[in-house]
């Protein structure tokens, strides 16, 4: 995923700590952020961070700075053109809220 790129969010935000974000909904990416521990892409839509005292924590714990930005997991989010594979994957999870609204963006 690259700076400017369309994603579609496949889940809403489910902590304080995280983006806000809205299923369904299409957003821009606004910045990119690898962990140079363990290779973790997340990618920031327009939040800041929610706590500027602390750097961000991956998930295999190494800390890194977050620049005053929000971070959340390339996980929780599609590429437009990717949508094919985040249809399956709902549908196999039984979310047919979210599989109802990527086939709507196929079309």
């Amino acid at each position: 995923m690259k700076v400017n790129e369309k994603v579609i969010a496949l889940s809403d935000h489910p902590e304080k700590m995280s983006q806000k974000r809205v299923k369904g909904v299409i957003y821009t990416i606004e910045a990119v952020r690898h962990c140079p521990n363990c290779g973790l892409v997340c990618i920031n839509i327009g939040g800041i961070a929610p706590d500027q005292s602390k750097g961000l924590m991956c998930n295999c714990l190494h800390v890194i700075d977050h620049f005053g930005l929000g971070w959340t997991s390339v996980d929780h989010f599609a590429s437009l053109d990717q949508t094919d594979k985040a249809l399956e994957s709902a549908l196999e999870q039984e979310d047919y809220e979210l599989a109802t609204i990527l086939r709507d963006i196929k079309k």
